[in-house]
């Protein structure tokens, strides 16, 4: 998951000659307030997010597919409301995919704490590329 989503970030804007609103916005704070932006889409985010887009909708489901479909197109939607201009789309099934993956990981564990894991995980590694390269 995390290398697909990852590569498809770095890829798209030298492709497409976008950058998702959202992300762009991240990428300056990482060079300006790199502390507060770690904090925030690294540490924070991640829980806040599994928990409104995977915690809060598990009941609302009786399996794995419809939960972690449902609840990734609310994800991926969530990440491209801020977007500047329709090309910028292009992002939202990045999203939707990573969406889909956590839930699938969190319905398999049952247990918040693994997509919170894995979430952060991805989130570090972009961090790491925008901090470094």
């Amino acid at each position: 998951m995390f290398i697909i989503t990852n590569l498809a970030s770095d890829i798209f804007p030298k492709i497409f000659h976008i950058m998702v609103t959202n992300e762009a916005v991240i990428e300056e704070n990482i060079k300006l307030i790199p502390l507060k932006t770690f904090i925030s889409t690294v540490l924070l985010a991640p829980i806040y997010e599994e928990i409104i887009f995977r915690k809060n909708f598990k009941e609302a489901f009786s399996n794995k597919w419809s939960f972690s479909i449902c609840t990734g197109i609310i994800f991926g939607i969530f990440h491209v409301l801020t977007i500047a201009k329709l090309i910028e789309l292009v992002y939202l099934p990045i999203y939707i995919y990573m969406g889909i993956t956590l839930g699938i990981i969190y319905y398999n564990d049952n247990n918040i704490l693994s997509s919170i894991k894995y979430h952060m995980l991805n989130n570090l590694l972009t961090f790491m590329i925008i901090l470094f390269f």
